[in-house]
């Protein structure tokens, strides 16, 4: 179980085991504070002017919204857009853990019972279905997040529960749950926020790094059959660079070639260069994680307006990350290329067995293809702002773009790291049999298990599961 108290602050790992399902318990003095921010909240509204208590939203914000029944229902309709196909449930279960943690903060102006409703969500399966693409990150992530709250508090739209897709009135009556009406301001509230961002960040690099520690493994199963010089991973030279220290174990060679190919000499460089990025990115999603995002916030005693909804640090976290897996993805593909070669390997060109085969040399050919995907994703998304709400937001991060492509670039590398894999076994002469495709499928099933990458990357679908139907 993942407990959240006062002051803590949940981190990637947190983040992770909440997407496979695990249970949430959250301290109730959380909700105390949370009660304390919508008193303070309410208080201020009734003396002056506050965005979001009974005005208009975006750019017309000095209109009167109306603080009538049903105004914070319109709110998350009109709020609640987005295509493409609905987003997997673990990224769904991530960003609810995501949003919970951000209100743990004790800064939004809601209710206690508006984020226990969260709670109750993740832990009684009430997932709802949200298109996976249509937020731009700028005022929160506005489509996903209305989505998400129309369902689990007033029951509207469609959830995954108990198995199959159903609505989400039934699924909060099934689970014993009445919708929860919201009172004015708590809408806003709840949707500027920066936590699908954060998901599709945070997932991506957990993602990565879990990949990275594969790829190393299956690196030095490669190097087994390569006679490279040992001199390469020694620990003088690791020594003498220190951002490798840390991708080193495991990297032997028994060979006495004098300058080994790039994809082979140079893995400690490679894979710690790229280690310490992600690791990087890593601190900047953790740090969102355990940030307030909403505008307007309450703090030391005052409503405050912010721009904590503007999520860039999640979409530069991803854009990091998948500039440094594009680094790897390709080492890996030379690496590849290098083990077909009989002058690495000692064994026949390409691995062919037979005259005439062309052996292992079509797998190169995967590996070329999945290499050039993963380098068109690394071009960032964070630097294409296209403005929304006429001239107000007037720079937008498109952080949910970034995160998209970085789950798309650790499903392919996936595949990559699965094909060296086969590629290594084919020269040390494991039994692979004559479906080359059959044999890439299940090692890249027994990857994904050794990782516990199964459930944001399982199935082959990216981010979508088509076995779902649309919202």
């Amino acid at each position: 179980m993942i407990v959240i108290s006062r002051g803590s602050c949940p981190g990637l790992r947190d983040l992770y085991r909440a997407s496979t399902g695990e249970a949430v318990k959250v301290d109730p003095s959380i909700y105390a504070g949370l009660d304390s921010s919508r008193r303070t909240y309410l208080d201020e509204a009734s003396k002056r002017q506050v965005y979001g208590y009974c005005t208009g939203l975006g750019e017309p914000y000095t209109s009167r919204g109306g603080c009538g029944s049903g105004i914070e229902e319109r709110v998350l309709k009109e709020h609640a857009v987005g295509v493409g196909g609905p987003a997997r449930e673990s990224i769904v279960r991530a960003f609810l853990f995501a949003r919970l943690s951000q209100l743990a903060q004790g800064r939004a102006p809601i209710r206690g019972v508006v984020a226990e409703r969260i709670v109750e969500a993740l832990n009684k399966g009430i997932i709802p279905v949200i298109p996976v693409k249509g937020s731009v990150g700028a005022s929160g992530d506005l489509a996903p997040s209305a989505h998400a709250f129309l369902c689990i508090h007033l029951g509207i739209g469609s959830a995954f529960h108990k198995g199959r897709v159903t609505s989400c009135r039934e699924a909060l009556e099934e689970a014993g749950l009445k919708p929860l009406n919201l009172e004015p301001g708590e809408a806003l509230a709840l949707i500027n926020n920066t936590a699908w961002s954060i998901a599709l960040a945070g997932l991506g690099v957990w993602a990565a790094l879990s990949l990275l520690e594969e790829s190393l493994r299956v690196a030095s199963k490669s190097l087994s059959v390569t006679w490279c010089n040992p001199e390469h991973f020694s620990r003088e030279v690791i020594e003498a660079k220190r951002s490798i220290e840390a991708v080193t174990p495991g990297l032997e060679c028994s060979g006495s070639r004098l300058q080994d190919p790039y994809s082979i000499r140079c893995i400690p460089q490679v894979y710690g260069s790229a280690y310490k990025a992600i690791q990087h990115a890593r601190s900047l999603v953790e740090a969102e994680l355990c940030s307030s995002t909403e505008n307007p916030l309450v703090a030391g005693g005052r409503v405050l307006h912010s721009c904590n909804f503007h999520s860039l640090p999640a979409g530069l976290a991803a854009d990091y990350t998948v500039i440094a897996l594009a680094s790897v993805a390709n080492i890996v593909e030379r690496r590849i290329a290098q083990l077909l070669r009989s002058s690495i390997t000692g064994r026949p060109e390409y691995l062919a067995r037979e005259p005439g085969s062309v052996g292992a040399m079509i797998l190169q050919y995967t590996a070329a293809s999945l290499a050039a995907r993963i380098r068109r994703l690394s071009t960032p998304s964070t630097v294409n702002s296209i403005p929304t709400s006429g001239m107000q937001e007037d720079h937008t991060p498109m952080s949910p773009d970034a995160g998209l492509k970085l789950l798309e670039a650790v499903e392919d590398l996936s595949w990559l790291i699965a094909v060296e894999d086969l590629v290594a076994g084919i020269a040390l002469e494991e039994p692979v049999g004559d479906k080359l495709w059959r044999e890439l499928m299940a090692r890249h099933a027994n990857l994904l298990e050794r990782a516990g990458l199964g459930e944001i990357l399982g199935d082959g679908q990216r981010y979508n599961n088509p076995a779902y139907t649309k919202p």
